[in-house]
């Protein structure tokens, strides 16, 4: 159980950065555009 916790919560974290890094690409495209 702990283990298996451990394994989700570290997916989540990979996750949440990959989500960040589009999210600041985004942003970064926006200022670009304008």
């Amino acid at each position: 159980m702990k283990l298996s916790n451990v394994k989700g919560h570290w997916r989540w974290s990979k996750w949440k950065e990959f989500v960040d890094v589009i999210y600041r690409s985004n942003e970064i495209g926006w200022i670009i555009n304008i």
